[in-house]
């Protein structure tokens, strides 16, 4: 039976040479961190779907903190107790999905409830007013 290797841990030396390649990301402690700001609640949602999966298809699975449009990332390897590559090969990933997700001037996302003609006092932005709420349709006339 063939038992998994544990992920070799980075010397200081490595871990700061590879934080550098890594925009906006910082070491505290063991861990690699990053907020990530976005433009809706939800952008902050399909951000964190998309690195769920990434997680899943890595079996590395970071630390999520969902806040009103912003994500905190938080990596470490715990069976290694503390940074591996495993690490920076998923921040750089995540790298991609903050440029899918985060587009610059784009109209925040306004889906879910809102579209499904729930109250329109529940779907309001302090920041940018209410959301447009469409009467649901149906396939039936």
């Amino acid at each position: 039976m063939l038992v998994p290797m544990k992920p070799e841990l980075l010397s200081e030396s490595a871990v700061q040479q590879q934080v550098t390649t890594l925009s906006g990301w910082q070491v505290e402690g063991t861990e690699l961190v990053k907020e990530f700001r976005f433009t809706s609640y939800l952008a902050g949602i399909e951000f964190v779907r998309r690195v769920a999966a990434l997680a899943e298809e890595m079996n590395h699975h970071p630390e999520l903190l969902v806040g009103w449009r912003k994500v905190t990332v938080r990596l470490t390897t715990h069976s290694a107790g503390g940074l591996t590559r495993l690490d920076f090969e998923l921040a750089g990933q995540i790298a991609a999905v903050e440029a899918a997700v985060i587009q610059p001037g784009a109209a925040p996302l306004r889906r879910s409830a809102c579209a499904a003609g729930t109250v329109p006092s529940a779907c309001t932005d302090s920041d940018n007013g209410p959301a447009v709420v469409s009467p649901p349709t149906s396939a039936m006339p």
